[in-house]
């Protein structure tokens, strides 16, 4: 744990623009167990330099916290902590409406239930897999069943599903 107040930030590598909703947004659904670690250089002369987690950073200073988690290197300087900055933001992979369809309904968020109900009632699933069950659209599926229409749009896909390849009729 490092106080907010000992972390410095090299605006040289940082993002050029701190998107302020997104501080807010931070700060506005803050959870300690999902908060992470801040990623932070320090200096031969014992300075700390905040290298990756620059939102969080700052949504911690908006709610006032006195410290936070944070993974400390030894830093050769400012073009090093470039370089790491780059490496953490250019190498990650972002996670797919897929994924995280699959882990809101490991932990149960309703929604997501209720979509799976409707799914499981006409043997289709949300999965990546190139299968005539698999809906990949995850994303398009949490719109559709905020209108109010997920059973009618499934029923209707599976309708067109059924249709012969060649004559096109039911």
């Amino acid at each position: 744990l490092i106080t907010l107040d000992k972390i410095k930030v090299a605006n040289v590598y940082q993002r050029e623009v701190l998107k302020k909703a997104k501080v807010s947004a931070i700060a506005s659904k803050f959870k300690k167990e999902s908060f992470g670690t801040l990623v932070v250089g320090e200096r031969s002369d014992g300075s700390l330099w905040c290298v990756d987690g620059m939102h969080r950073l700052e949504a911690a200073r908006l709610l006032s916290m006195k410290q936070v988690p944070c993974s400390v290197f030894q830093s050769r300087g400012e073009h090093h902590e470039a370089q790491v900055f780059v490496d953490l933001n250019c190498e990650r992979t972002s996670v797919n409406q897929v994924d995280i369809f699959r882990a809101a309904l490991c932990q149960g968020e309703p929604e997501t239930v209720a979509i799976q109900k409707l799914l499981d009632d006409r043997n289709l699933a949300v999965a990546s897999g190139n299968s005539k069950h698999n809906i990949k659209a995850a994303a398009a599926l949490r719109a559709i069943y905020k209108k109010g229409t997920l059973a009618e749009v499934l029923d209707c896909c599976l309708m067109v599903q059924q249709l012969d390849s060649k004559t096109r009729k039911f």
